[in-house]
């Protein structure tokens, strides 16, 4: 069992963009990279990791998800990892047959599942993190951004949520 989670930043002063400016008229690199600063958490059969950072931008690591399954689904033996960009911090995914292990330079971090289950689970956080947002701030679902998210969530899992 594989589950990816997503938080939203709680401060008393927001520092995400998306409390200064409409969502539905952001850039695509905004919304992937100045909006919706989160942490990200991973738990993988009893072992957990979370950033605990509060500047993860929930959005890009989300489609980075997406981007690090394509990478693992086209072959047997394959790797990726997902940089962080404010430090040298990098969470690897590494393909063995059908066993996916991931891993983390910040810690002892360690887990695996079957390539299967990673799917799964991508295609959750897609749309658990686009919900989450979406709740927050709806303009975010009137952007492109967001029909490419939802669709590759379907993809990935399997059918529509909403």
């Amino acid at each position: 069992m594989i589950e990816f989670r997503g938080r939203l930043e709680e401060r008393p002063d927001p520092v995400g963009w998306e409390h200064r400016r409409d969502c539905a008229s952001a850039t695509r690199g905004e919304l992937l990279w100045h909006f919706f600063p989160g942490d990200v958490s991973i738990r993988v059969d009893g072992n957990y990791w979370e950033s605990n950072l509060g500047w993860v931008p929930l959005l890009h690591f989300a489609l980075s998800l997406a981007d690090i399954y394509t990478v693992l689904g086209v072959t047997g033996d394959s790797d990726a990892k997902y940089y962080f960009t404010e430090s040298d911090a990098e969470i690897r995914f590494h393909r063995s047959g059908e066993i996916v292990t991931i891993s983390s330079s910040l810690d002892g971090f360690r887990g695996t599942c079957k390539l299967s289950e990673f799917r799964q689970a991508v295609g959750r956080f897609l749309y658990d993190v686009l919900e989450d947002i979406g709740a927050r701030f709806s303009s975010i679902l009137e952007t492109p951004l967001a029909a490419e998210i939802s669709e590759k969530a379907e993809f990935l899992y399997g059918s529509r949520r909403w």
